[in-house]
């Protein structure tokens, strides 16, 4: 008798996984307006080839770092800190239901992925490329900088550029069926905090063009690859009504966890 109900629960669990990866499979081939999100981001990447072409990597730096405006440095600086991958997840996971779970996960698994690539090409291939402040301030050329925000690291490419553009991908995904003004809307506001690591004199402007591609192309991949089996074999927490609570009380610690970063850094 134990062993039936078993087997019937084993079988209806299989069931629900094959239900979920094809109305999964149903979402991924129907007509959305994810593309959107891409026209930005695009155009952001041709306009910043093109000026690095025409005035070299530090001229370039310096031809935007030098447009500033400084009532927005501190509003500014709180935006950069959006790329803080454990403040852009917990502020997901406060905003997410249990229904987007799945992409909660990819954009966890997205993130440190690429954080891995990126520590490693900083640390092994581009280990002699240096912040703005330390090559240009020898030469004596103006840098705009926010008070004590002085990063000495690495700088290829850009760890919050590959953050942004990784969980922000998984962003427009999970809402590809939402207007194409507000997916647009959601790729130049990627853009936008993306730009403050070069508004805030941190990096260099190919340093958040090499970040930003490697992070669209990681959470692309992620999604392609893992979206339909992560959904399949978590689709039993849909089943709790509960799940959303724990999910955004997790969110907020780990956002008064960032948050006390931040500010202790400051």
């Amino acid at each position: 008798m134990v062993f039936t109900l078993r087997k019937r629960a084993k079988y209806f669990n299989k069931e629900a996984e094959l239900i979920v990866v094809k109305e999964l499979n149903n979402s991924l081939s129907a007509k959305t307006n994810f593309s959107w999100f891409f026209i930005p981001i695009i155009l952001f990447w041709i306009l910043g080839i093109v000026l690095l072409c025409l005035k070299g990597y530090k001229g370039s730096f310096l031809m935007l770092n030098g447009h500033f405006i400084t009532s927005l440095d501190f509003p500014i600086y709180l935006i950069t800190h959006i790329g803080n991958g454990l403040m852009v997840l917990s502020i997901l996971a406060i905003l997410w239901t249990k229904d987007k779970i799945d992409l909660l996960i990819c954009a966890i698994i997205s993130v440190i992925t690429s954080g891995l690539m990126v520590q490693i090409l900083k640390n092994y291939f581009f280990s002699n490329w240096s912040r703005p402040i330390i090559v240009l301030e020898p030469l004596h050329l103006p840098i705009h900088m926010f008070r004590s925000y002085v990063l000495l690291d690495n700088t290829f490419p850009s760890g919050h550029s590959t953050t942004i553009a990784c969980v922000f991908t998984i962003v427009a995904f999970a809402y590809r069926n939402k207007s194409k003004i507000f997916l647009l809307a959601l790729g130049i506001f990627s853009v936008m905090i993306i730009y403050t690591r070069v508004y805030l004199g941190v990096h260099f402007l190919g340093d958040i063009l090499a970040g930003s591609l490697l992070g669209v192309c990681c959470s692309l991949v992620i999604i392609q690859k893992l979206n339909i089996p992560i959904k399949a074999k978590i689709s039993k927490l849909y089943l709790y009504p509960k799940t959303s609570l724990y999910l955004r009380i997790i969110g907020v610690v780990m956002f008064l966890i960032s948050i006390f970063v931040v500010y202790k850094n400051f």
